[in-house]
């Protein structure tokens, strides 16, 4: 049997931990006036690094699956196992928890034909995104056969960068411009052959200017206003997608040599949908102390220590929950 690649595996365990941080330190930062400044720095510091989990997720969804052949059947198969039916999963999931909270006539109620256009839950808009991005595949292996890649890579850049510096010009590229790009660069740069260690030198520097530069204007800007502002945050800011590139070629072919920590790894990558999906009730049910005690990035007024203890109880319950729902052979595919 062909040995597993190791690397894909090791992007998306950091991505999914990555995004457990973002939603766990976001109470801290939403809350710029009423936490101490040094706290604030610190989960600013910690959102700022983590912004590249969705660009990381995208691109190396776009590795794997832009490798692969598939014709429409086969495609349409692939969708709807991968990505339709854990949105329709996680979408009643969450729907049947807030009736829990609000009766039985919510979930009767519900305007269940609002799931066209907005998720159930404020997280699962990533599954919307993916599952229209996996139905543009075809189109996206077009640009690959036709040799387009560098060039489609490059109007995306153009196009995201003045969206960002607010040049006001008419530039309709929306529908395949939101992500599609990370796609086609994760297919471009997983099939690099070999990157040198210059490049990725280079990669290290540039990820870590963007990241000062992610950092020091989400704090001067909100500073300014008194308030949060998320302008250089967004998963499409060019500090964003320069920090996002930069940090897959440097995982690009990494490797581990210890196995108990590839196996843990490959383990958390398997599970990584699954913990996507369950982690923002894992949050929530923390805070609320469901599980008799008290745990929140809020905890003693956002403190440092509250916003860490907050992220890995998080990271670590929800990955035991998907493990342990694992083994219920109906969600098997569903959580991994």
């Amino acid at each position: 049997m062909q040995e597993r690649v190791f690397w894909p595996d090791l992007v998306r365990c950091f991505a999914i931990f990555l995004v457990v941080v973002v939603h766990t330190s976001s109470p801290v930062v939403l809350s710029f006036s009423e936490v101490e400044p040094r706290d604030w720095l610190l989960a600013n510091a910690f959102d700022s690094f983590a912004r590249v989990s969705v660009p990381l997720f995208f691109m190396i969804s776009g590795y794997l699956v832009l490798n692969k052949d598939y014709n429409f059947i086969s495609n349409i198969f692939r969708v709807t196992k991968r990505v339709l039916i854990p949105l329709i999963f996680w979408s009643f999931f969450y729907i049947s928890y807030a009736a829990t909270e609000y009766g039985l006539s919510y979930f009767i109620e519900y305007d269940y034909m609002s799931l066209l256009k907005s998720p159930a839950q404020y997280h699962l808009w990533f599954l919307y995104d993916i599952f229209f991005l996996y139905l543009l595949i075809p189109f996206m292996k077009a640009f690959i056969e036709k040799k387009l890649v560098i060039y489609f890579m490059v109007f995306w850049f153009s196009k995201e960068f003045l969206g960002f510096m607010s040049v006001d010009v008419y530039w309709r590229f929306d529908p395949i411009s939101k992500f599609a790009g990370y796609m086609l660069i994760g297919y471009y740069i997983g099939n690099i052959k070999e990157i040198s260690f210059r490049i990725k030198a280079s990669c290290f520097i540039f990820f870590f200017v963007c990241f000062l530069i992610t950092f020091i204007k989400t704090y001067q800007l909100s500073f300014e206003a008194g308030e949060f502002v998320k302008k250089y945050y967004s998963y499409r800011s060019p500090n964003v997608m320069i920090m996002s590139i930069c940090l897959f070629i440097l995982f690009k072919d990494a490797d581990m040599r210890s196995c108990v920590m590839k196996t843990f790894i490959t383990k958390i990558s398997k599970y990584a949908l699954g913990i996507y999906g369950i982690h923002v009730l894992v949050i929530h049910l923390l805070s609320i102390g469901s599980f008799g005690f008290s745990i929140s990035a809020m905890g003693y007024g956002g403190s440092g220590l509250a916003l860490i203890v907050s992220i890995l109880s998080v990271f670590i319950v929800s990955f035991l929950v998907v493990m342990l729902l694992g083994r219920i052979k109906i969600v098997k595919n569903i959580l991994g």
